[in-house]
């Protein structure tokens, strides 16, 4: 019977990545978070929907913002406002959201103090 590639080696290389069964990934405490976050209810805010963390496992992109550029932008305002200051945005298809997400969304945060820096 042969080794398995990489079994046993201190790196861990060709060990398989952590998912939503391993132990180990469950107890970390962002999937944790955005687990909890999902148990309270499909929408949180005005337009945070959770729904998408119950069958992603608390991954990324669980969270999503929902609503027009104006209603995003009110939102983002919102959460700065509450001390964040980073935020990841991103959907898919990649490069027409992006597209999409520079031409609506941005020049409506621009205003606001920390992304105006």
């Amino acid at each position: 019977m042969g080794r398995r590639r990489g079994a046993g080696r201190p790196d861990g290389a060709g060990r398989r990545a952590a998912g939503p069964d391993d132990r180990r990934w469950r107890a970390a405490v962002g999937q944790q978070r955005l687990l909890d976050l999902a148990a309270r209810g499909d929408v949180l805010d005005d337009i945070l929907y959770t729904a998408p963390g119950r069958a992603g496992g608390g991954g990324a992109g669980t969270t999503w913002l929902v609503g027009t550029a104006e209603e995003v932008a009110r939102a983002l305002a919102k959460y700065e406002d509450l001390g964040i200051t980073h935020f990841v945005l991103s959907d898919t298809p990649y490069l027409p959201e992006i597209r999409r997400q520079g031409e609506q969304l941005l020049p409506l945060l621009r205003p606001t103090r920390s992304m105006a820096r």
